[in-house]
């Protein structure tokens, strides 16, 4: 939102005021999000039930691994994917 518009609205003009009123200008200063680590791998988000969570939380322990780690071996293992 440019400042003339900020001005009319009621708003202070400053050099913020794009982002903090939600236009697009300010989403085009944003530095890109990582699409991958290092290793390559894809960010993926799921929820699950408290009682799968705790299983997970717990199999990871036994085994010192992270949970992540757990959820790639048994996605893999489910889907037939060889590593």
């Amino acid at each position: 939102m440019g400042q003339k518009v900020a001005q009319v609205m009621g708003y202070k003009a400053c050099p913020y005021a794009a982002r903090t009123l939600g236009s697009l200008a300010g989403m085009a200063e944003r530095p890109p999000k990582k699409p991958a680590t290092g290793r390559g791998l894809l960010r993926l988000v799921c929820y699950v039930h408290p009682d799968e969570h705790a299983a997970l939380e717990e199999y990871a322990r036994r085994k010192h691994v992270s949970g992540a780690e757990v959820v790639r071996r048994a996605l893999r293992s489910f889907l037939k994917v060889e590593d």
